[in-house]
């Protein structure tokens, strides 16, 4: 049996105007090495700045992980860069629109896994209530 072990440090200041969050987890978990799921060390997290502008929020938000991929069959290593580019627009206060386009590397460097590498278009609606 392997530990899953995780330490976890959040900071958050919010847009008035200029903002900023960050998460960050660093710890042990279960990782496919050498034909057989160990115990290694894992950490990762985000950080964001974002900016209030009347009813506009720009955001820019950075990825990191680098561990094992404990959802994934026999716990792959992962590593994971991502940039993400965004603009929310709260229309009116219930209703907010999210435009954003992430430019994505994930790597399993372990077979059969491949690297994945793209860039998408992530467009939501969000009703709040």
């Amino acid at each position: 049996m392997n530990r899953d072990a995780r330490a976890h440090a959040t900071i958050v200041l919010y847009p008035k105007p200029i903002g900023f969050q960050a998460e960050y987890n660093v710890g042990v978990g279960p990782e496919l090495r050498d034909g057989a799921i160990q115990e290694r060390f894992l950490h990762g997290g985000y950080a964001m700045v974002m900016a209030r502008i009347g009813g506009f929020l720009p955001y820019a938000r950075g990825v990191l992980y680098e561990g094992g991929r404990k959802f994934e069959t026999n716990a792959p290593r992962y590593k994971v860069r991502e940039l993400e580019i965004g603009l929310e627009w709260q229309i009116i206060k219930p209703l907010e629109v999210t435009a954003a386009y992430t430019f994505a590397e994930r790597t399993f460097p372990t077979a059969p896994y491949e690297q994945e590498s793209g860039r998408f278009l992530r467009l939501q609606v969000q009703v709040n209530y």
